[in-house]
């Protein structure tokens, strides 16, 4: 699901069966956050993090 600022969203997710990918809000030039969500456990992936390549 992408909302690319619909409504005021800002915000990527993608789905999976064992959890869901959220990046909000995602088309800022900064303020960038990445969150890995499988149940209710949230683990937010941050930048210069060794398993995962994601710049904000």
């Amino acid at each position: 699901m992408t909302s690319y600022d619909s409504a005021g969203l800002n915000m990527v997710e993608v789905r999976g069966t064992a959890g869901a990918l959220v990046m909000r809000p995602a088309t800022n030039y900064d303020g960038l956050t990445l969150a890995l969500e499988t149940g209710r456990d949230r683990r937010d992936l941050m930048p210069g993090d060794s398993e995962v390549q994601f710049a904000s």
